[in-house]
């Protein structure tokens, strides 16, 4: 069996074939009417997004926020009980605990979220504007 064979196992219908292309070129040409009525739906779900996004007490935002306090508490914590461990002279205690915290890369969940939570606050204090 040849490899068409295998592919097209019904017999290809040409009117139908005609249709597909003749349909999929009409698609490709956008009136003005199509184009205006796409970009009112595309304002309508940008509003309607705006709309449920803009508060911040949404469960979404509380939650972000929640999750923030979290590993910023514990990475604090962290890093006064590496701070005393060092200061009342247990090194190893204080080691083994950098190298578990450097494993689960709090530090990195750390900067990630200065950044997510300040970082657009900066940059704009900064100057650094988009075009």
């Amino acid at each position: 069996m040849s490899i068409l064979g295998k592919i097209f196992t019904k017999p290809i219908d040409v009117n139908k074939a005609i249709d597909l292309v003749a349909k999929s070129a009409d698609n490709l040409n956008f009136t003005n009417q199509e184009r205006a009525k796409l970009n009112a739906e595309l304002a309508e779900n940008l509003a309607k997004h705006v709309e449920a996004t803009v508060d911040e007490s949404t469960d979404r935002s509380v939650t972000r926020r929640y999750i923030a306090v979290v590993i910023i508490t514990l990475y604090v914590c962290i890093a006064v009980a590496v701070l005393l461990l060092y200061a009342f002279g247990v090194d190893a205690v204080a080691k083994q605990i950098v190298e578990i915290t450097n494993v689960l890369e709090i530090d990195t969940a750390f900067i990630m979220i200065l950044a997510f939570f300040f970082g657009g606050y900066y940059i704009n204090k900064l100057g650094f504007k988009g075009k």
